[in-house]
């Protein structure tokens, strides 16, 4: 389903590329949602025509670790395979993707081979406490109003 979010945004933003990409959609028909493979192909055809002048279209897919098994393995299989074909290539991209998910093994395996950024707050503990604490203050400062507490009471809880 996020496929097919993704294909009717860039769709909508562009009346010329929906009409080439008409003819692929009615001769899927029911099956083009229900096909990863359909829907990737789908995406790669209307990536084609999108002009290198444009801006690039950026696919955020969240949470990956939360999709079924078998459709999240397909789509890094395709996603990773995209990736490499691009750079092997060696051509700008016009899509750029940002893939989140939580670190779990077979998602790992399957992105091994593709640039990524660890958010894991076990590999940096100390920006992990400025972030909590910076929730903290912010919580606090809302709350002092609402709690009638003094000046000098907010900042002893504050520094507490």
């Amino acid at each position: 389903m996020a496929l097919c979010a993704v294909l009717h945004q860039i769709l909508r933003q562009d009346r010329l590329l929906a009409l080439k990409a008409e003819a692929n959609i009615t001769q899927a028909g029911d099956a083009l949602t229900r096909s990863l493979t359909r829907l990737w192909g789908l995406l790669e055809e209307v990536l084609l025509h999108v002009s290198l002048k444009q801006s690039p279209i950026i696919c955020i897919l969240d949470a990956l670790d939360e999709c079924d098994q078998n459709d999240c393995k397909e789509l890094l299989r395709k996603t990773t395979n995209f990736c490499k074909a691009e750079r092997e290539q060696n051509t700008k991209s016009k899509l750029k993707l940002l893939l989140t998910t939580r670190p779990t093994p077979p998602i790992l395996r399957e992105l091994a081979e593709v640039p990524k950024i660890s958010l894991d707050p076990r590999d940096n503990p100390r920006d992990l406490s400025s972030e909590i604490e910076l929730v903290i203050q912010k919580k606090l400062d809302e709350m002092a109003p609402r709690k009638e507490w003094s000046n000098d009471l907010h900042v002893r809880i504050r520094e507490a």
